[in-house]
């Protein structure tokens, strides 16, 4: 399977930070993906299943 390079925009080059919301289930469509950039995730409500090439990593909503 080949990774997708998802491109990272900021809107302020000096403040290298992207905010993004999503209401669905799945908030990468082109699957496996990388970027040099560090990935935060905040389960607002509901549940999310992030997997990596080694770990399924189960999120429930107020976990930290």
């Amino acid at each position: 399977m080949e990774l997708y390079k998802e491109p990272i925009v900021y809107n302020d080059p000096l403040l290298r930070i992207q905010v993004r919301s999503f209401n669905s289930t799945v908030i990468c469509q082109h699957g496996w993906h990388s970027h040099p950039e560090l990935e935060i995730i905040a389960v607002r409500s509901g549940t999310m299943d992030i997997h990596t090439a080694d770990e399924v990593y189960h999120l429930r909503a107020g976990e930290c």
